[in-house]
């Protein structure tokens, strides 16, 4: 693992839990044309970041707001529209 994907798995995984890797793997493969989780750059973040708020606000609803805030301010990443 890279050390920004690793970055981004430990500041993720306090919201989403243990199946937090396996949910950073699907977000990047199947929203950013097949892109590696593994393989991800700092341009790949606002798209990840944008599919992560998507997707986590369907099972931990108001959180995944909080989630979205907290890597935009770890990784200084505007949301993408």
């Amino acid at each position: 693992m890279s050390e920004l994907s690793d970055k981004v798995l430990i500041s993720t995984k306090r919201y989403l839990g243990p199946a937090t890797q396996t949910f950073l793997e699907r977000q990047a493969r199947n929203h950013m044309r097949g892109l590696n989780f593994n393989d991800i750059k700092e341009e790949h973040l606002p798209e990840l970041f944008k599919w992560i708020h998507i997707s986590s606000s369907l099972f931990i609803n108001e959180k995944a707001d909080a989630l979205l805030k907290s890597l935009e301010t770890v990784f200084h990443v505007k949301k993408l529209d």
